[in-house]
């Protein structure tokens, strides 16, 4: 006897939408945004990369480049800093660029633990 042909299930996201889901976690780094933009539930995407390592990998990557992302806007926050405006009687006069020093920390602590990391008592 042969096997027969595994049927799609009828929730089962097509191609275009994993795609699209995809993209949208790599920006993101939300399941559930991503989930919501392709009207697919979560469930359902988790118990598909469960049962298919190939998505699974790609749901990996796309991890992996959101969080590069947000660790590049963090890094760039914290040492090059953000222009803030500056308005005197409602009229922008100039800006102000201003550091987030509670991120640099975070990020000195993160890769020179060592010297800025917190230290036992």
């Amino acid at each position: 006897m042969s096997a027969s042909p595994k049927r799609r299930r009828r929730d089962a996201p097509t191609p275009r939408q994993l795609g699209t889901f995809l993209r949208r976690l790599a920006c993101t780094g939300s399941t559930s945004d991503a989930a919501r933009a392709i009207g697919v539930s979560r469930n359902t995407l988790y118990r598909l990369r469960r049962s298919d390592e190939d998505f699974a990998a790609r749901w990996r990557t796309a991890q992996r480049q959101a969080l590069d992302s947000a660790f590049s806007e963090v890094t760039h926050r914290a040492v090059i800093g953000t222009e803030r405006p500056v308005f005197h009687r409602g009229r922008r006069v100039g800006a102000i660029r201003t550091h987030d020093n509670k991120l640099l920390m975070s990020l000195l602590r993160l890769h020179w633990r060592n010297s800025y990391g917190i230290k036992a008592v």
